[in-house]
């Protein structure tokens, strides 16, 4: 009985068919990673100030994130027109690119880029810059007396500005024109404010301590721009007036107090009473179409007695003998320090708090004297000055270990 048999394929078949199929992969692969390295972001710099000049070349950086993590940045320019062009791209559902764009030493940024969902051109709108503040106004400035803190003897405070530039340029105040003490936006701040912290809209650039204050280093484009920053301000008994003012045209101040803060009121401000706000309360004053420098005058009440826990010492000892108005020198020297990063390393070693207080007592007694001596010409006045700054220092340092250590202490 005869019949056919399946041929069994031989080895050189076998290899054969190896091959081919790995050539099919490699060939698959490459076209995977020509694919993926397709992508193509091109687009024009545009000077969107009325009447303005063509930017010209202008220098361009496209910044790839994956998620939120920056992976790689490249650096190009435009040619004459202002256009540009980065191509051999990754195209990926989690790349995103940026396009930023120099233009009188300001930096623009456009929108997220994502060449899956559309990889058309795009536009990046650049603006002239202006020194003038003509066109900047506070819309909204919003002004929070949360918590105040007894063993401290500070009421916490946080503002939030919406500034609104009108304008179709990008205003830089004497930034660029004077490097080294210029700044942009001039924010008020109490001379007797400590603690400053700086959160939305200040941008890497932050901030430069000023008299009075605090002098922003970042641009304000046309539009909206938020600032958010907070800081401390210290009391002496369970009421404070605060003075608050600023240097730009204000639309509407609010003024808060949440419940268990501060009560409010104002000879100048309007009261709305308690208003229920996302299931919170407050107490709310406000006031309209404030000029600049125009000062609101804010009266606080039910504040907790000031006593640092272990020193013994109240308000009633601290102030003896002492004008306000001296602490009030003293502790802006504390906002400048905390500010603009100077804060001298000192140790508090083993004094606790209570050798703390008694030595700012001291010193601040003896500021006093000398301020004595010098009125009854017991001191010459250069001698007066150098003994006072050292003591003011010291005092500050000493205020600075005292809340160390009572946050420390919890």
């Amino acid at each position: 009985m005869t019949g056919s048999r399946l041929r069994q394929p031989s080895t050189r078949s076998k290899v054969l068919f190896l091959a081919v199929g790995l050539l099919l992969v490699l060939f698959w692969l490459a076209a995977a990673t020509e694919a993926q390295s397709e992508g193509l972001v091109e687009g024009r710099v545009v000077n969107l100030t009325t009447g303005a000049e063509d930017v010209g070349v202008t220098p361009v950086l496209l910044r790839k994130f994956r998620r939120m993590t920056e992976l790689e940045s490249l650096q190009g320019f435009t040619d004459e027109t202002g256009r540009f062009r980065f191509d051999a791209l990754e195209v990926d559902p989690d790349i995103r690119y940026f396009i930023e764009a120099g233009y009188q030493n300001v930096a623009y940024r456009s929108e997220a880029i994502d060449l899956v969902v559309d990889p058309s051109p795009i536009e990046v709108g650049v603006f002239d810059t202006t020194e003038s503040s003509a066109d900047l106004t506070i819309q909204t400035a919003l002004l929070e007396f949360s918590r105040a803190d007894g063993s401290r003897g500070a009421v916490a405070v946080s503002e939030r500005l919406t500034f609104i530039n009108a304008g179709d340029k990008t205003y830089v105040g004497d930034l660029f024109s004077n490097p080294e003490t210029g700044g942009v936006l001039r924010l008020p701040v109490p001379a007797e404010a400590f603690d400053a912290s700086l959160g939305h809209g200040f941008g890497p650039e932050g901030i430069r301590p000023m008299v009075g204050g605090m002098l922003g280093q970042t641009p304000v484009l046309p539009g909206e721009t938020v600032l958010i920053y907070g800081y401390a301000l210290p009391y002496l008994e369970t009421a404070l007036t605060v003075e608050r003012s600023y240097a730009y045209p204000v639309g509407d101040l609010f003024v808060l107090s949440p419940a268990g803060g501060p009560g409010l009121s104002s000879a100048g401000l309007a009261s709305q009473g308690v208003v229920e706000f996302e299931g919170n309360s407050f107490t709310v004053l406000t006031g309209r179409d404030l000029p600049s420098g125009e000062v609101a005058g804010i009266d606080l009440t039910g504040l907790p007695r000031f006593a640092a826990p272990g020193t013994g010492v109240s308000s009633d000892t601290v102030l003896r003998g002492m004008a306000i108005g001296m602490m009030a020198v003293v502790v802006g020297g504390v906002f400048l320090y905390t500010v603009g990063g100077r804060r001298r390393q000192v140790q508090a070693g083993s004094a606790g708090l209570a050798a703390l207080g008694g030595e700012r007592t001291s010193l601040i007694g003896s500021l006093v004297d000398l301020d004595t001596r010098l009125d009854a010409g017991a001191i010459a006045a250069d001698e007066h000055g150098s003994l006072r700054e050292a003591r003011k220092r010291r005092l500050i340092d000493i205020m600075l270990l005292m809340r160390e250590e009572t946050e420390a202490q919890g």
